[in-house]
């Protein structure tokens, strides 16, 4: 018999986060990070099920809208 599984459906995104170096000065180039990263509320869910150690599945959708 196969091992059950918890389905978790529902939104991933990916997170893009930009945090500039200095103050922001107007007109000028600002240097800084830019950041990415998985989110979503189902993929938060899916990712802390799996790390207690629960067998857990992902089903979201992909592309645009």
């Amino acid at each position: 018999m196969d091992t059950p599984h918890i389905l978790i459906l529902g939104a991933s995104a990916i997170d893009t986060k930009g945090r500039a170096g200095s103050p922001i000065l107007p007109s000028t180039p600002n240097p800084g990070d830019i950041r990415v990263s998985i989110g979503g509320v189902a993929r938060s869910i899916a990712e802390n099920l799996a790390r207690l150690g629960l067998p857990a599945l992902l089903r979201s959708c992909s592309g645009e809208r």
